[in-house]
């Protein structure tokens, strides 16, 4: 942490890239994270999907509870879900790999060395970046195989590892307000927790397929609708009534930040989803669909 805040005050570039040596990036890694924070100059942080070397899935982005425990999102299931592969707000991103705004850096001070040695100082510096208007952000398309606990173990009780419990009173004690303010209790409401969707409309949109916006004019019709949506700062889950996923509309859509929800298993299972988390839409929007309507959710 201390040689990161030392070597960062010669770095002269835009940005700074925190990347650990336990990792392995993939094609295209950087690129990705490089395109989402220019897009945005709201956007302070950008961080990876990490996967373990086993391809199961290590973390879509950060959750952080009241208590100030912290939840890897998605650990150890099947990185390819769609809840997975949206681009999205976040409450932090492990330090394995995260691009920062330099200028943001400096304004913060970089990591806080209270938490030296280790642990904590990236969910404290995710948590900094808020307090001076900026965004946390996870890119899906980002991908980078972790080595995790290869130089400080896994167990609590040994070595640096014990540093995570150490360090989680000292982060209470900082930013106790905000945790009590906006943050739920242990493994509640995740369905809020994962994206930072608390204070945000939620509107569930239920389609034909997804909108093959230069084909045809309900398909250009739906895409401005979701492009309006957003720009309100909603959060949109869609369900295509075929649950494929298109090229390239899909992946467009999940960059807009639209959690798009497809694949065999909600094809199956698609009800589980749809009455689970019925309760946090505030508008449902149907749109061209039959078999959905008429013979499901009609009964």
């Amino acid at each position: 942490m201390k040689n990161c805040n030392k070597c960062v005050k010669f770095a002269s570039g835009k940005y700074i890239l925190l990347l650990n040596n336990d990792t392995q990036v993939q094609p295209n890694w950087l690129d990705y994270l490089l395109d989402t924070i220019k897009s945005d100059e709201t956007i302070g942080l950008v961080g990876s999907k990490l996967v373990y070397p086993d391809g199961k899935l290590q973390e879509a982005g950060g959750i952080i509870w009241k208590d100030g425990t912290g939840w890897n999102f998605g650990k150890e299931d099947d990185p390819e879900k769609p809840e997975y592969n949206y681009v999205k707000e976040t409450d932090y991103i492990s330090g394995a790999c995260i691009l920062i705004r330099k200028d943001t850096w400096d304004k913060i001070g970089g990591f806080d060395e209270r938490f030296t040695p280790a642990y904590y100082e990236d969910t404290d510096l995710a948590f900094n970046i808020r307090k001076y208007g900026y965004k946390v952000m996870y890119q899906p398309k980002s991908i980078v195989v972790h080595f995790e606990g290869i130089s400080h173990g896994k167990d609590l009780n040994a070595s640096f590892k014990r540093f995570q419990e150490i360090n989680r009173p000292k982060f209470v004690e900082k930013w106790r307000n905000l945790l009590e303010k906006d943050h739920f209790e242990n493994g509640e409401k995740v369905f809020l927790a994962r994206d930072r969707t608390r204070y945000k409309e939620h509107i569930l949109i239920i389609d034909h397929y997804v909108p093959f916006f230069d084909k045809d004019a309900g398909s250009k019709a739906m895409f401005l609708i979701l492009k309006a949506l957003k720009e309100l700062n909603t959060h949109i889950s869609f369900i295509g009534d075929d649950f494929n996923i298109h090229e390239p509309y899909t992946p467009t859509l999940q960059q807009m930040g639209i959690e798009v929800v497809y694949g065999e298993w909600y094809m199956k299972d698609w009800k589980n989803f749809f009455f689970s988390y019925l309760k946090y839409f505030d508008f449902i929007i149907l749109s061209r669909n039959w078999y959905l309507v008429n013979k499901e959710i009609g009964n």
